[in-house]
């Protein structure tokens, strides 16, 4: 059993103004067997916004919301191949 192997460095994926769009692409690689990964939320919450998601392709997407001091969410992102290896990770974004 070969975990997916994650491109996206564990950690903070930047800093954005409140209210903001916001579009991050996740990337991992399968690892055969494996050809194709899927991603989703597993703990922690995304930053408070309009539409904030994680689609199963990797994207965060929506808009942030308005905070008046920084404000850092924390939440791990599991990452599952086509042969059900899966592998987590941690990030972060702030306000």
């Amino acid at each position: 059993m070969v975990q997916p192997v994650w491109n996206t460095p564990a950690g903070s994926l930047g800093t954005f103004p409140s209210g903001s769009p916001v579009s991050i692409q996740l990337r991992a690689t399968p690892v055969f067997p494996g050809t194709s990964v899927t991603f989703k939320l597993l703990s922690g919450s995304l930053p408070q916004g309009t539409d904030i998601s994680v689609s199963s392709d990797g994207f965060i997407t929506g808009t942030l919301g308005k905070v008046s001091t920084n404000t850092t969410s924390q939440f791990t992102i599991r990452c599952t191949d086509d042969a059900q290896n899966i592998k987590d990770r941690t990030f972060s974004i702030t306000i």
